[in-house]
């Protein structure tokens, strides 16, 4: 049997929001009209939710689980393209976010007109589920798009429906944060094919307990290898991406690793230089300069007043004024 979309749903201790997660599926409107299969992958979790999983499965045929050992969520991804072959189309969910009630109606609209990519607009949502913003993944979207313009957009595994064979010896980093930038902006740029929903089908919780943006854990750093990872992939076609490349690149390592230095108490003066070092050995000495920047498109990407500041932002980073990082920061954190 060929389904028609694999939905891989990495589960680790999120027992709280679970429920809500699977219920947002199997209350979609027109499921029956899709071929789905739904792989819940239980990373070890030690909370309620491999019983919460069971009883879904139990209930909904086309609802499985896969329990492992834990292993991070690249882990898990990777455990996932093992369920995807005998699919058209596969998309992750994770288990703390939510689905539009029309997610499966929009899907169901071109599952069959052979698009590489779907793309969709996103739903930003407190904890509970309540509206914070809505957010439009391409604003200056037009039939003469690009898929470099779509390079540079969300980046998350959920945030975009793939055609299965995208995801040919395709591999994310173990044990690695920031999966989804090691790898997600390669497949956008494998694509020949790519169609944008213009409406929110995903609800993303945002300011989740334990978000890296707050984190004080040097695995922090793990940015520098999912970077090198996302470039090596593109191999000689590095400088056609080179643009799109750069903007990534400043966006979360120059930008949000920056910040996240900022919360980082073991944090030192040679951590910031090394983003200078790295920039440069990538984009040369104006590694600052880049169209999607001067476009604006940090504004739709960065969810803070951060993505105000940018310019000003990586003039400071560039020669060196750490102690006005600083006072960015301050200023940032006044205006919550």
């Amino acid at each position: 049997m060929t389904y028609d979309l694999t939905v891989i749903i990495p589960v680790y201790n999120t027992e709280k929001y679970l429920r809500r997660c699977l219920e947002s599926i199997v209350n979609q409107d027109d499921i029956e009209q899709c071929s789905i299969k739904v792989i819940c992958i239980n990373d070890g979790s030690t909370d309620e939710s491999r019983k919460i999983i069971e009883e879904f499965v139990e209930k909904y045929s086309y609802i499985e689980i896969f329990n492992k050992e834990n292993g991070g969520l690249a882990d898990v991804r990777n455990t996932g393209l093992q369920f995807i072959n005998d699919s058209l189309y596969t998309v992750s969910l994770d288990s703390d976010d939510f689905w539009d009630k029309s997610f499966l109606t929009e899907f169901n609209k071109y599952k069959s007109s052979n698009y590489d990519l779907i793309f969709f607009d996103i739903n930003l949502v407190d904890c509970d589920g309540n509206p914070v913003k809505e957010l439009i993944v391409n604003p200056k979207f037009d039939k003469y798009n690009k898929k470099k313009d779509f390079m540079v957009v969300k980046h998350a595994a959920w945030s975009k429906i793939c055609r299965t064979n995208l995801y040919d010896n395709i591999n994310f980093p173990k044990g690695k944060l920031y999966e989804d930038l090691a790898v997600m902006p390669y497949l956008t740029s494998r694509a020949e094919r790519i169609h944008y929903i213009q409406k929110p089908l995903i609800n993303y919780v945002i300011n989740t307990p334990g978000s890296i943006m707050n984190s004080s854990k040097s695995n922090i750093f793990d940015i520098y290898d999912s970077l090198i990872h996302l470039f090596n992939l593109f191999g000689n076609h590095f400088e056609k991406y080179r643009n799109e490349l750069q903007y990534l690149a400043i966006e979360h390592l120059c930008v949000g690793h920056t910040y996240r230095l900022l919360n980082y108490p073991e944090a030192t003066k040679q951590d910031f230089k090394d983003i200078v070092i790295f920039m440069e050995k990538y984009f040369g000495k104006h590694w600052d300069k880049n169209k999607y920047v001067k476009r604006g498109v940090q504004k739709v990407n960065i969810n803070s007043s951060l993505s105000y500041v940018v310019p000003v932002f990586l003039k400071f980073l560039k020669y060196g004024g750490i102690i006005k990082l600083y006072d960015i920061k301050r200023v940032l954190l006044s205006k919550k």
